[in-house]
């Protein structure tokens, strides 16, 4: 069973990602959280229940998703197949592009919404 992570302040994105995965992955393990921090804060206390994916809204009151990529850079990671993190944006900014090519664990930078057809590239 893979499990994601959804990182996004804004519930609706939330809730078509979490209905294009559970569609193309109808045994996925879906855990959302509409304010980094958080996300942050469960990854710590959850050490041995680390996601296979992270998909990570770029913009975001609060914590934005690279302040979620430093501070996830301190947490120890206990599996051996760290997850892949996914950049998530509506965003245009090219500077954006480059500022996530700058972080190892982001494997890639995708448009909203999420598709099936990314999805399905995953497995």
């Amino acid at each position: 069973m893979k499990h994601f992570l959804l990182i996004d302040d804004d519930e609706i994105f939330n809730f078509i990602h979490t209905h294009v995965i559970s569609h193309e992955n109808k045994k996925a393990k879906i855990t959302v959280f509409q304010a980094a921090n958080l996300a942050i804060e469960y990854l710590k206390e959850n050490p041995n229940d680390t996601p296979d994916y992270i998909f990570l809204d770029v913009n975001m009151p609060g914590m934005n998703g690279f302040e979620f990529l430093e501070q996830y850079d301190l947490i120890e990671n206990t599996k051996n197949d760290p997850p892949k993190v996914y950049m998530v944006t509506s965003s245009l900014d090219k500077r954006d592009h480059d500022r996530a090519g700058a972080f190892s664990q982001v494997a890639g930078f995708i448009d909203k919404p999420i598709t099936v057809e990314f999805i399905k590239s995953l497995s």
